[in-house]
């Protein structure tokens, strides 16, 4: 099978994660320079990544930005929308 044209370059969801946490700055270097590359090589080497890689990344990038009590806030918010919504209709009704 001949080479694919552009050469890529398989990212799994470790390199996602160790670019965006930053916990490791050694590695952010070392990512941020290929990313740098990628950029600088127009068009001449991308990037690739598995669609599993990107949902472990978004769901961990879920878990980190998520508060604790997510299904009471969404609860509460939603029965605000209700009670907002039943209000506009009762007063459209009135008219």
């Amino acid at each position: 099978m001949p080479p694919l044209k552009p050469p890529r370059i398989y990212w799994d969801s470790d390199v996602f994660l160790s670019y965006f946490s930053k916990q490791y700055p050694d590695r952010h270097a070392n990512i941020q320079a290929v990313l740098d590359e990628v950029e600088s090589s127009k068009d001449s080497l991308k990037i690739v990544t598995s669609v599993l890689a990107k949902a472990e990344v978004a769901y961990i990038a879920e878990e980190k930005t998520t508060p604790a009590d997510y299904p009471n806030m969404e609860s509460q918010r939603l029965s605000g929308n209700l009670a907002t919504q039943s209000q506009r209709c009762h007063a459209a009704f009135l008219r």
